[in-house]
Order: structure tokens, then C-alpha cells, then sequence
């Protein structure tokens, strides 16, 4: 039956890999324009989040300019040895990340998720700062360079954070959680689809890679068993 595509995708690397932790870091930001130079007179804001609404950068009026957002976490010392990323659901249109002043990564682009990981950035049982640096100025080499709708610069959407262990499916995949799913062909009794998993490790062999596709119901449906997957510690599709 065509519902049979609607499926449960279950993935067991090494028993654990697959496991995540996250939490949301949309509270306790603080909130300065560039122009500002200083933190001194920065308000405290929640995510999600765009200058072009705040009343203070004009009556709401449209603003096209650069701001930092910063904020602090907590590292605890009993994640010594597992990997941290940040992933951001939108932000319009360029961010800068920097983690205890090291600059992690670019993203450019207002409309998809991106994620970075900070691992080697953080410092362990201690506050950590973290600032994103967000412009929606202008940018000839940023889409869509000329537009009808107002692009209304800041965080305008989520932001997490990933624990994970060493070896993982990735969360940096094009902003993805790591598993892309494509169906080829889908009949009334069949469905014909191609399964993408991205994984990335600290170790040069970490792992093998098992998935098993399970109908709506719980069961697993009859599949060619001339067609396999078989994953190591590195991204494979």
C-alpha cells in the first residue's frame, strides 16, 4: 500500500552513537547593535528574535545593520569526552559565531538551518560565552540580492544545543539531523527509496551501521534482501 512510505526508520550504531541530547538555548541573550561598540546598555532578549520589531531601533521601522548576541553556558565536567554542536534554525542573513573569542564558523544565507560544532572550542565544568555576530546588510554574494519583502535581520528562529558521543549520525549535514530519505519509485504495493545516513566519528573504525524500515503498524515490511547498507565511521550514503 502507498502508506507503507509514511515508515519508522530505526538506526543502531555501536548501541548508542545514534543517541542525542537537546536543549533549547533560546533564553538569557543579550542583545547590543554593532554600531553600540559596547555591551554596556545591552538588553536582555528571547529567542526568536529581529531588531526590525524592537521599538528602539526606530518604531519598528525596517533596519538594515549589523548586532551581537551573546550569552553564556555551562559546560559540565562529566561531558569531558563527548562532542557539542549548536545548531541555529534560521538566522537572517550572515552570523558569525565566536566561542570564547575563537571564531567557530560563517554562515551565509537567512532562510536554512546551519550547525557548528564547538567541542574544541569549550572549556569544561565552567561558563562558557558564546556570541553570534548577525548582519542583514546588503551583500551583492548573498541571495536574494534584491527582493520586495523586507529582510528583518536577527535570530529569528530556534537555537540548540547537541550533545553527543563520540561517534554520532551527523547533525551538520546541511542543517539536517543525518538522515535523508528519497523515494524513488512507489507503487500500491511497493515503495522503492534510497536512505542517506551521515555519520561522522573521532575514530578511524568506530562502528557498523544497521537500519530497519518499519511499516505504520510496527512490522517490518518484505524487502529485497539482495539490498543492503553496511556503514562504517565515516559519512556514507
Amino acid at each position: 500500500m502507498r502508506r507503507i512510505f509514511i515508515f519508522l526508520i530505526s538506526i543502531f550504531i555501536c548501541a548508542s552513537a545514534s543517541a542525542r541530547e537537546v536543549y533549547s538555548l533560546n533564553d538569557d541573550w543579550q542583545f547590543f547593535y554593532k554600531l553600540d561598540t559596547s555591551s554596556d546598555n545591552a538588553r536582555r532578549i528571547s529567542l526568536p528574535h529581529t531588531w526590525n520589531l524592537d521599538a528602539l531601533a526606530g518604531q519598528g521601522s525596517y533596519h538594515q545593520t549589523t548586532a551581537n548576541y551573546s550569552r553564556n553556558i555551562f559546560v559540565p565536567a562529566e561531558w569531558m569526552g563527548k562532542r557539542l554542536f549548536l545548531k541555529f534554525h534560521g538566522v537572517q542573513s550572515v552570523a558569525d559565531l565566536f566561542v570564547n573569542g575563537h571564531h567557530v564558523g560563517e554562515h551565509r544565507g537567512g532562510w536554512t538551518a546551519f550547525t557548528f560544532e564547538i567541542t574544541k572550542h569549550l572549556e569544561y565544568g565552567k561558563e562558557n560565552s558564546l556570541v553570534v555576530v548577525v548582519s542583514n546588510a546588503y551583500q551583492n554574494n548573498v541571495l536574494p540580492t534584491s527582493s520586495e519583502e523586507n529582510l528583518y535581520g536577527g535570530i529569528y528562529r530556534d537555537v540548540e544545543l547537541i550533545v553527543t558521543e563520540p561517534t554520532t549520525i551527523s547533525p551538520l549535514y546541511y542543517g539536517t539531523d543525518g538522515i535523508i530519505v528519497h523515494q524513488n519509485n512507489i507503487t500500491d504495493t511497493s515503495v522503492d527509496a534510497t536512505v542517506s545516513v551521515y555519520v561522522t566519528t573521532l575514530s578511524e573504525k568506530a562502528c557498523d551501521l544497521a537500519l530497519t524500515v518499519r511499516a505504520p503498524t510496527g512490522d517490518v515490511p518484505s524487502r529485497d534482501p539482495s539490498r543492503r547498507y553496511c556503514g562504517c565511521g565515516q559519512p556514507r550514503g
